[in-house]
């Protein structure tokens, strides 16, 4: 549907269906929804409807740019907002127009738009962020780079990609070189953090609230497995009722409980490491987030799901480990399909859909039977991933009922990791026949 989204659009700027406004508008839905624009697609609805002036007129552009960034630096507050007011715009731009702007921004006379520059190191185009990183080497210097800007190349630093972290490493030390002093973290703020349990999808919400105060901040991170961090957003001097009001739908909504920091540090740091894996950098949100709570230490951290499941059932009581044990968790959490927190537990591809429809209708039992022994043995290390996670979230939960589910995860993901067949775990064989049972329906 993005695909053919962006297709239409093309075709509607190239035949000057509507306003170049209406058309900005409608390419910039797509950084609204988050949605990932190919090089080449810029290019195109550039061309079709956006602001890519001729090569002949770009300097004309480019002296522009002197009253839209005089007019910016008047409206926002902080870098964030100038971030968040480019990330939407900028998403669908060529990278020679985000470069330019990346060193445009960091020579400018408004301190907020060079305090912006940093958060561009982390922009999901990999010319944007080592241009910024360079820009940011130039312009190195007591009079043009704060310490707070500093302070944020070195926090984001281990959030890009392995191959961009040298052109920030030169721009630190040229800082550094050069007189720029370091600020200190700013007091952290304590948050209650709640947080969802892992769909079927492999999605989990994590929501950070003030506690207490008349105002105070609310955030959330959605995080996935195989991805990353994929959204977030920070919200401060929000009122306590707003605050109260977005608890009572999370609790509404399914099921959520409070947990720990260690989970929160764990859950998002592993996500980061992940999406530096597919090349992704998080928002620059993120680094909000970390200011407010005071999370300086956050880094890739990926977790080895096989060694921390091990780790864990290790360290689990004597009694617990015993053949007779892992046999009793195993036939419990067989049971949980049947609750609400399991009804999106299924595996729903393209695979599946096919192998589900090549078996009778009449013989659910044959299907099951092919699920597991075809399609699910190549998921084990993702529904490990999953089960690890959801053990160290029980863990950390401040509810006892939610506390109580701990020690069956984590005998789930080393059960898995240790490659148990799958026909001995009762969870996994209820997750295949609940998968043949979604397909048929959504099939009819």
């Amino acid at each position: 549907m993005a695909e053919n989204y962006q297709r239409k659009l093309i075709e509607v700027g190239d035949a000057k269906l509507v306003s170049p406004e209406d058309f900005a508008a409608l390419a910039g839905a797509l950084g609204q929804a988050g949605i990932e624009v190919k090089p080449e697609t810029r290019v195109a609805l550039a061309d079709a409807g956006l602001t890519m002036p001729e090569p002949e007129r770009r300097d004309d552009l480019m002296a522009a740019m002197g009253p839209l960034m005089d007019q910016m630096a008047a409206t926002v507050s902080s870098p964030f907002d100038v971030s968040e007011s480019l990330g939407q715009a900028t998403r669908v731009m060529p990278s020679e127009i985000r470069v330019f702007m990346a060193h445009e921004f960091a020579r400018s006379s408004h301190a907020v738009l060079r305090d912006s520059v940093p958060l561009m190191l982390l922009s999901e185009d990999r010319d944007v962020r080592r241009a910024a990183a360079e820009a940011l080497k130039q312009t190195a210097g007591p009079e043009t780079m704060s310490p707070v800007a500093l302070r944020r190349m070195i926090a984001v630093r281990n959030w890009v990609p392995q191959a961009d972290r040298a052109f920030i490493d030169q721009a630190i030390r040229e800082a550094r070189t050069k007189g720029v002093d370091c600020a200190q973290w700013p007091a952290a703020q304590e948050v209650m953090i709640t947080a969802s349990l892992i769909d079927g999808s492999g999605a989990q919400n994590l929501i950070l609230s003030s506690r207490g105060s008349r105002k105070g901040v609310l955030a959330g991170l959605l995080l996935k497995l195989g991805t990353g961090a994929v959204d977030m957003w920070c919200d401060i001097g929000v009122s306590r009722r707003e605050i109260n009001e977005t608890l009572y739908t999370l609790r509404r909504a399914g099921e959520t409980c409070e947990v720990g920091r260690p989970y929160l540090d764990d859950a998002v740091q592993h996500a980061i490491a992940v999406g530096i894996a597919a090349g992704k950098s998080p928002d620059s949100t993120l680094l909000q987030i970390t200011e407010v709570i005071g999370a300086a230490d956050w880094r890739d951290h990926r977790l080895d799901i096989p060694s921390e499941a091990k780790r864990l059932f290790d360290a689990l009581p004597i009694e617990l480990r015993t053949p007779v044990a892992i046999e009793g968790s195993l036939a419990r959490s067989g049971q949980w399909i049947d609750e609400d927190f399991a009804e999106s537990w299924f595996l729903d591809d393209a695979e599946v859909r096919a192998l589900v429809k090549s078996v009778p209708r009449r013989d659910t039992a044959k299907a099951v039977d092919r699920l597991i022994a075809e399609a699910m043995p190549k998921r084990k290390a993702e529904w490990a991933e999953r089960f690890l996670l959801l053990g160290l979230r029980a863990r950390a939960a401040t509810d006892k009922a939610q506390k109580a589910y701990a020690d069956d995860f984590v005998i789930l993901a080393h059960s898995l990791c240790e490659n148990r067949d799958l026909t001995t775990m009762p969870l996994m064989v209820a997750i295949a026949r609940h998968t043949v049972e979604v397909s048929r329906m959504v099939r009819g």
